[in-house]
């Protein structure tokens, strides 16, 4: 949606982005039940630590400020929760052409 709002309305240069934050701690986080927080795969966020409204609000900032006068049709990611942990439980599945072995074998799905 913003790139079709930055195409339509980049002539008149007029700048479309989106800020797309993730688990921000605030009263409404906070009141999540415990079990359903601990289940999320938002629950071990990168950083350590959910994010601050003053992290979105930088996001905002930087995009409406002089910096970010030539960014346009972007979607800027406000989030280091959202990235999951791989489970230890998956086996990755090979890839196509990537074999672990000397020989070389066909890759099935």
């Amino acid at each position: 949606m913003a790139r079709s709002l930055a195409w339509e309305t980049g002539p008149r240069n007029i700048t479309v982005n989106v800020v797309a934050p993730g688990l921000i701690d605030t009263a409404m986080s906070h009141g999540c039940a415990h079990d359903r927080r601990a289940h999320s795969p938002l629950h071990h966020p990168l950083l350590g630590r959910a994010g601050e409204t003053a992290d979105v609000a930088a996001a905002v900032r930087y995009l409406a400020g002089e910096s970010g006068r030539f960014v346009t049709g972007a979607v800027l990611r406000s989030a280091a929760a959202w990235a999951r942990r791989p489970s230890p439980h998956r086996t990755p599945r090979p890839r196509p052409g990537h074999s672990t072995t000397e020989e070389k074998t066909p890759w099935t799905p």
